[in-house]
């Protein structure tokens, strides 16, 4: 880590003028890149028949991993899915409210892992319908021409509350003939999407993590995680 001064920021000011702000030099933080990706929050989307549950439920048995933390929203229970081969996933209950659905999510990314020691996965199911509860949410406490600031500013959080989790993230939602059912921005939020198609082969894009994986092909979400050259996601 490395360290350099930088001279003081201009700024313009509301009419217009630029001046110095009453702050001195910036003392900015340097390093350099690390060459690894970091573990990626992934969107699962498939259709009806896509049963794409069952990826997360496969990937949870990776030897890449430590524990999965599996919660859903308005779709049913994972229990059935424990009998997944190799499957191992421990599912976080809440009371079906929405803020108690955010509080078990911003628990589950402070769950610490031992010291050099590996990751946990966590999985969020029916992330479509939960764009449609904060969407009713914000009906009731900003309705009219603010509805879609209030919108954004609850997805904005809890994609903030996801990206602190150092680990993997899975996240399950709808696919139909128009692209990913939820909320508008969902695609952009995500290093990696996957639509799961019917035949249960998954096509990643990667747009922001990495450009060679546009467009692949693969079986299960572990070979992603190799594709990407994650740290300690090696074998």
């Amino acid at each position: 880590m490395t360290t350099t001064d930088l001279p003081t920021v201009p700024t313009v000011s509301r009419a217009g003028r630029t001046g110095p702000r009453a702050r001195g030099p910036v003392n900015l933080a340097l390093r350099k890149p690390t060459g690894v990706s970091p573990w990626p929050i992934m969107l699962l989307a498939g259709g009806p028949k896509a049963d794409s549950a069952r990826f997360a439920a496969i990937a949870s048995a990776s030897d890449l991993i430590d524990r999965t933390l599996w919660v859903s929203w308005k779709e049913r229970t994972p229990d059935a899915l424990g009998a997944t081969p190799g499957a191992r996933f421990e599912i976080v209950d809440h009371d079906g409210t929405l803020d108690a659905f955010e509080d078990a999510i911003a628990a589950m990314t402070t769950l610490g892992r031992e010291k050099g020691g590996k990751p946990h996965m966590l999985v969020i199911d029916g992330v479509s319908q939960l764009a449609d509860a904060v969407r009713d949410w914000a009906r009731t406490v900003t309705p009219g021409a603010g509805y879609w600031l209030t919108v954004g500013e609850r997805w904005r959080t809890l994609i903030e509350t996801l990206r602190k989790h150092a680990g993997p993230v899975l996240l399950i939602a709808r696919h139909d003939a128009e692209g990913v059912v939820g909320h508008r921005d969902l695609p952009a939020d995500v290093d990696v999407f996957a639509e799961v198609r019917d035949d249960g082969i998954a096509l990643v894009n990667a747009p922001r993590t990495e450009p060679a994986l546009y467009d692949v092909e693969v079986l299960d979400i572990e070979t992603v995680w190799l594709l990407l050259k994650l740290a300690g996601a090696a074998k």
